[in-house]
């Protein structure tokens, strides 16, 4: 085995680095050498060198990718140190199923597992398996459990599913190997009903990965231990970001979140720990944005793209400010409202008041000797109310709501109209305030779909 100079050996760290984020220092030479000496003979070269200066000028990036497989740690097993798993199944999926039922009453309920830095696939089919062990009705839940990692070979094995004897012995009890489990030439493969819940993708943790969606649960364990400092900061800044506000974080036994993750707070169940994100939170606030990804009340936003997208218009409109920028309040409660509902009062006091005015000149002894001059009048404070009705802070379907009705004032008494103009202005106007959490939201949804 060729040694490996101290140069090289700097050079390749950072090399190394650049492309996977992954941190080796000065005392990592036996395992470069250990890792990165098959190449060398492979590749027929004399050094470590030219190994680096062919990989960096290989435009196929076929050598890049077979450094990354040969210094990434694919230590993994089925089932590794029990502990999270027992925390998934007995406690993670139980209370999410019962927060999703009460939004999906007859839909199926979404469940978005992640496992970054999946290596050849042991914890994502173990989540999976943990799953169909908790979970007996699966059918009625949309679980997608996703693994990621930076290694082309691990993901290719991973889909596969294919493990020898020694993998599958390491963590799988014979009655789950023999239940989930075929046997395949000289070892296991993963059957399809647990094959079906997962999916694998490529992924550079330390790119942005913004693009894979929102998740329950992520299990990251392991994986910050080979970073940097500040490249730890921003791993965890990224899974808060995709992590929703109810969710729930794991990581490695040994790992520690202290100091570079500020957005997270220790929970502990049994003998195993796991991180929800704080209250009051960045992240934690971001409930506009978790309506516009994956599902709202049980639509994708594929299916029902107009409905979704007219209730996020409306979220955004009422916690805005006057300029339409978003407000830094996290509820959907705000100012403006408030200001909406006293024009509301407002406006019907007024209405109200020169209804009185009318009934009382129309009760009056010379009311006969004075028709002529009340018909002027009557149309004027029709045009008055109208108009008052048309400055309100209304959309366009209001506003051809309240006017539909202003067309029916001649057809029937004064006193009739105003009632039916202010209970369709309330409730078109409480229509769009009525988004402040998620069960609202599903109110809402109905309302507009219905019509």
């Amino acid at each position: 085995m060729k040694k490996i100079t101290q140069q090289e050996l700097h050079n390749f760290s950072e090399y190394v680095y650049k492309i996977s984020g992954i941190h080796l220092d000065e005392t990592k030479g036996y395992l470069l050498e250990s890792r990165l000496n098959p190449l060398l003979v492979s590749y027929n070269l004399d050094s470590y060198e030219e190994l680096l200066r062919k990989a960096i000028t290989d435009k196929t990036k076929d050598l890049q990718e077979h450094i990354i497989n040969a210094v990434s740690t694919n230590e993994t097993f089925f089932f590794r140190d029990k502990s999270p798993f027992t925390i998934l199944q007995y406690k993670l999926i139980p209370e999410l199923i019962d927060r999703r039922q009460k939004l999906y009453r007859s839909k199926q309920i979404p469940i978005r597992i992640l496992s970054a830095a999946c290596s050849t696939g042991q914890e994502v089919y173990s989540i999976a398996i943990s799953l169909l062990e908790e979970i007996p009705n699966i059918q009625n839940y949309d679980i997608n459990i996703l693994g990621v990692d930076i290694a082309d070979e691990v993901i290719a094995k991973a889909s596969y599913g294919k493990y020898g004897k020694f993998e599958v012995e390491r963590g799988m009890s014979p009655a789950l190997l023999n239940k989930y489990f075929n046997r395949h030439d000289d070892g296991w493969r993963i059957k399809d009903q647990v094959r079906v819940l997962a999916n694998f993708k490529k992924v550079n943790l330390l790119e942005n990965f913004a693009n894979i969606g929102y998740f329950d649960i992520i299990f990251c364990r392991n994986v910050a231990i080979y970073f940097k400092h500040h490249d730890k900061v921003k791993l965890f800044k990224k899974l808060a970001s995709i992590l929703e506000p109810d969710g729930a974080l794991i990581v490695g036994g040994s790992e520690s979140l202290t100091g570079v993750a500020p957005d997270f707070q220790v929970n502990h169940y049994l003998k195993g720990i796991y991180y929800t994100l704080k209250e009051g939170s960045a992240e934690k606030s971001k409930e506009v944005k978790k309506f516009e990804v994956h599902t709202f009340a049980g639509h994708t936003v594929e299916e029902k793209p107009k409905v979704v997208k007219k209730i996020i218009r409306t979220i955004r409109y009422i916690n805005s400010d006057e300029e339409g920028n978003p407000s830094a309040r996290p509820n959907f409660q705000g100012q403006k409202t408030q200001d909406a509902l006293e024009e509301l009062k407002r406006k019907r006091l007024e209405m109200s008041q020169k209804s009185e005015d009318f009934n009382r000149g129309k009760g009056s002894p010379g009311h006969q000797e004075n028709k002529n001059e009340q018909e002027p009048d009557l149309k004027n404070n029709t045009q008055t109310e109208r108009s008052d009705i048309q400055s309100a802070p209304v959309t366009q379907s209001q506003k051809k709501t309240l006017q539909e009705v202003m067309n029916t004032k001649q057809q029937g008494s004064t006193q009739s109209l105003l009632g039916s103009i202010s209970n369709k202005y309330e409730n078109t106007r409480v229509l769009n305030i009525q988004a402040r959490s998620a069960g609202a939201g599903q109110s809402l949804l109905s309302r507009i779909t219905n019509k």
